[in-house]
């Protein structure tokens, strides 16, 4: 445990060094909630609410799932399909594999001292910037509680499913395309820019079947109190089976990636 406290802990200081880009990050995050909030205002003009399969929406209430899902995104953003493309790239994963640590867990912990630094410097700076202008619809105790175990849950598949795609670098060595590629189905699939409640219906029952809708709208949604207890264990219960399945693809898929192991330049 020690050293993956230390790689926690490298992690968060190594990101305090670019101010410069946690300044962008941040106006452009609150670019992204200008746009969003400006054109749910607009959708909202003539309804106080829209019914959906999960109850009336609120301008209120989309107004915070917008600044919500900006804040999930900055948690969970890892870069990882690019960041295993480069080591792969330049040879230093055969340095990563030779450490004491699996580079599964390394660089988990890595994204772990990332996501914390995010938290107190870029989520909480947007939180307020959104709760001031927007204004925000809070949660009761037990819906909070359980937000924050299905935001934990969905970081963990957010990166396994960013790390197996990033192993794709082992047979093709680049990575862009699959960055991509992951970035749209991501936009698309998990209520990200829009919630899988203005989805068709045929659309959202074959969404709500897969890993990404578990990241943004479901706990998104548990946070705005539109789920019953059932529903909300539902969600925490196929977080965890996902999580177990990713897991799982991506031990396999890591051992076939080992043996397509291409070394250029190490």
């Amino acid at each position: 445990m020690r050293l993956y406290r230390e790689v926690i802990v490298r992690s968060f200081q190594s990101h305090a060094a670019y101010r410069m880009e946690v300044f962008t990050k941040i106006i452009s995050c609150l670019f992204a909630i200008l746009i969003q909030t400006a054109i749910w205002r607009a959708l909202y003009e003539r309804e106080s609410e829209h019914m959906t399969p999960l109850g009336g929406i609120s301008m209120q209430e989309m107004l915070t799932y917008s600044i919500l899902s900006a804040c999930v995104y900055l948690l969970i953003g890892n870069s990882m399909i690019d960041r295993l493309g480069s080591k792969i790239q330049s040879g230093e994963i055969a340095m990563d594999l030779i450490k004491p640590i699996p580079l599964t867990r390394y660089m988990f912990a890595e994204s772990g001292g990332q996501t914390l630094f995010r938290m107190v410097f870029e989520m909480i700076p947007i939180l307020v910037f959104g709760m001031v202008l927007y204004g925000f619809v809070l949660p009761s105790v037990a819906n909070f509680a359980m937000f924050i175990l299905c935001l934990f849950n969905g970081i963990i598949i957010y990166y396994l499913m960013s790390f197996i795609c990033g192993l794709f670098a082992f047979w093709y060595l680049i990575s862009w395309h699959t960055q991509s590629i992951f970035q749209i189905v991501m936009a698309l699939c998990s209520g990200s820019l829009l919630p899988l409640w203005f989805f068709p219906e045929s659309f959202s029952k074959v969404v709500s079947l897969l890993p990404f809708q578990l990241v943004f709208y479901g706990p998104i949604s548990v946070f705005l109190g539109k789920r019953t207890l059932e529903e909300e264990l539902t969600i925490v219960g196929m977080q965890l089976l996902w999580i177990g399945i990713l897991s799982l693809i991506l031990k396999m898929v890591w051992v076939k990636a080992l043996r397509k192991l291409v070394i250029q330049g190490g």
